[in-house]
């Protein structure tokens, strides 16, 4: 069993889809069960990343985890895992922790993430992308009346690589193997 967090929003979506794709058994985090859409066969279980307590019940059977970044009790919440059995986690976390700047607020979440991730016995992969495709959907109306987009790479001296959440779910599925 495959615990994913996220699961009805672009990443976890993602995920959960292609290990659905894969004939894993996938139990997706979500807040409201009644109105969650996911695909047949996945097991919605309510909890809050931010309350590791909820989620206790949810990792029983689990071997492996796919977990957002920046979540309060992360450490509470691995440590749990690691009772519970599941021997690996993927993390989405950005391409800003590398850089080991703590002052900038976004790296500094998943810097602190990746820290307790490193530090929790748990078999570990960090997915570090700088963007999504999806996210430049925010740009359509700009695109529409003729403008350029400049920001958020302006002087960037590297192209940064935009990932599809499709490309990102598969990444994040290779948790069931490695």
């Amino acid at each position: 069993m495959i615990f994913v967090t996220g699961a009805t929003g672009n990443a976890g979506g993602a995920v959960i889809r292609a290990l659905v794709n894969a004939g894993e058994q996938v139990r997706g985090l979500v807040r409201d069960a009644d109105r969650a859409l996911l695909p047949a066969g996945v097991e919605p279980v309510v909890g809050d990343l931010n309350e590791p307590r909820t989620l206790v019940p949810h990792f029983e059977g689990v071997t492996a985890a796919f977990l957002l970044s920046g979540y309060k009790g992360l450490e509470e919440t691995l440590g749990n895992m690691r009772r519970a059995g599941v021997e690996r986690v993927v993390l989405l976390s950005s391409s800003a922790a590398p850089t080991a700047d703590l002052t900038n607020a976004v790296a500094r979440y998943h810097i602190l993430s990746e820290q307790a991730v490193r530090q929790s016995g748990l078999g570990w992969t960090f997915l570090q992308p700088n963007t999504f495709m999806t996210n430049t959907l925010q740009w359509t109306a700009q695109l529409r009346h003729g403008d350029v987009i400049r920001a958020p790479f302006r002087r960037s001296e590297s192209r940064p690589s935009t990932l599809t959440t499709l490309r990102g779910g598969r990444r994040g599925a290779d948790i069931r193997c490695q």
